[in-house]
């Protein structure tokens, strides 16, 4: 157990010549970037996916609305950028492995963009997050001018969305970065790169809770809705009527509560750090699973699962133009 828990390391000149030391964090650690390779692909695979064929999707029906489609793979690129720079500003720190790396900084480095990025799309991830739940609930519940609300809600949801994230991000940029120390389980020298501005700033905190407080409000409420939607008898006997519309059906239903029980669970480490929990280095040592349940699971269970990548966009023998997919499409 280090004796400079939660302070930072580049006040102690001796940790320039630190070496890394094996534990238990390098197998999370491992275990977290391996689990990570099939969810990069995955996420790769759609995003290609989309860009190859997003004129067809506009135009025939495939089981998912394409702005249903269009607002998930914003919410899951923002989630995997978010992850690699996780790597680079927390878990691999975490191994000590970046400690005498970090305590030879200066205070003007490279790294405050990194830190700047992390922030910027951890907060966009949420922000789409909620978007992409409440343009489903959207498409289930209005009849009538779908496209066009929906294309406005995507676009002012996303400029608000940028704005914000950016704004609470960009005073990272001008302070200098921390090395910090954590407490037991983790080793002498394990840390955490963070930013002086954001260490023990109570208002950004309280920001930061807020801002995640209102997207898992969103997330829980539009599932509920969009359960209470699927339970309909009009619903259930849409769904009858075409496999592959119900298969899809359960695909954007389970991923939306794939993505609230790990939400539920940073929350809970959110809210152990604002209270200075006694457990919260504990906490830390899970996070990671947090992380990969949202972002990991749902990008390989949406690819693998979702009747739209089964076949090449355009080969159904059916099709229906976007207007006519009415609230049993989404």
């Amino acid at each position: 157990m280090s004796s400079h828990v939660y302070q930072n390391l580049a006040n102690f000149p001796e940790y320039k010549d630190f070496r890394y030391r094996f534990d238990f964090v390098t197998v999370v650690m491992s275990i977290s970037f391996l689990f990570f390779i099939p969810s990069f692909y995955c996420t790769s695979k759609m995003l290609i996916f989309y860009f190859k064929n997003h004129k067809k999707i506009t135009t025939t029906s495939n089981g998912i609305h394409p702005i249903v489609f269009k607002s998930f793979l914003v919410m899951q690129f923002w989630n995997t950028v978010n992850t690699i720079l996780n790597f680079c500003a927390t878990r691999i720190p975490n191994t000590s492995v970046f400690t005498s790396f970090c305590v030879s900084l200066g205070p003007d480095t490279f790294f405050r963009f990194v830190l700047f990025g992390l922030y910027v799309t951890f907060n966009n991830a949420q922000f789409f997050t909620g978007l992409f739940c409440s343009i489903r609930v959207m498409i289930m519940y209005t009849l009538v001018n779908q496209n066009t609300l929906c294309q406005r809600l995507f676009w002012s949801w996303s400029a608000i969305s940028y704005f914000i994230s950016v704004l609470y991000s960009l005073p990272i940029t001008f302070d200098s970065v921390l090395c910090t120390q954590l407490d037991w389980p983790f080793q002498d020298g394990a840390i955490i790169i963070s930013s002086a501005f954001l260490s023990g700033n109570a208002r950004m905190s309280n920001l930061l809770f807020g801002l995640s407080t209102f997207v898992i409000v969103v997330i829980v409420i539009t599932t509920v809705m969009v359960i209470v939607k699927l339970r309909s008898k009009a619903m259930k006997e849409a769904s009858h009527r075409s496999l592959r519309r119900a298969k899809a059906e359960t695909t954007l239903t389970v991923t939306m509560i794939l993505i609230i029980i790990p939400s539920l669970l940073a929350q809970g480490l959110l809210i152990a750090n604002l209270n200075k929990s006694p457990y919260y280095s504990f906490i830390l040592c899970v996070r990671p699973l947090m992380l990969d349940l949202r972002v990991h699971v749902v990008s390989i269970y949406f690819y693998l699962t979702h009747p739209l990548f089964k076949k090449k966009v355009g080969t159904s023998p059916s099709t229906l133009a976007v207007k006519s997919f009415g609230s049993a499409t989404y």
